[in-house]
């Protein structure tokens, strides 16, 4: 048995938990989580490629929920990119899916379908690294 008397508990990170949610994961799958979200909303959860084709119902569900943050990969379509950075640009997070996808294309699908250039600073590095406390 594990003892952790003396154990400091205030000094405990929580980190995010990336999860997949597009394809073949079903809207069942992503309401589980959901259900998890709001069962603990302490712990930060990524939707990988924020829903796929779900991705309405993702954005919905974050913006009432401090917890979720959205991984930009693999993106439904370029209107879905656009808007989740127009609800959300606090809490979108640049990613790739290589090598399923190509870095590049997707940094510049995040610089040209954002409102203005603070929203694409943010999900292309600042808000990851204000979630991992990084800066």
């Amino acid at each position: 048995m594990l003892c952790l008397w003396g154990w400091n508990w205030k000094k405990l990170r929580i980190y995010p938990v990336w999860v997949h949610t597009f394809h073949p994961v079903t809207m069942y799958g992503i309401k589980c989580l959901m259900s998890l979200c709001e069962k603990y909303p302490d712990i930060p959860v990524i939707f990988g490629h924020f829903g796929g084709s779900n991705w309405m119902d993702i954005i919905k569900f974050a913006k009432g929920h401090d917890n979720v943050y959205l991984d930009l990969s693999a993106a439904f379509a370029s209107i879905a990119m656009k808007m989740v950075l127009i609800e959300l640009p606090e809490r979108c997070l640049y990613s790739s899916d290589a090598p399923n996808g190509e870095p590049y294309l997707y940094r510049q699908l995040i610089e040209f379908v954002s409102p203005d250039k603070r929203t694409a600073e943010m999900a292309l590095g600042e808000n990851i690294s204000r979630l991992l406390e990084l800066h």
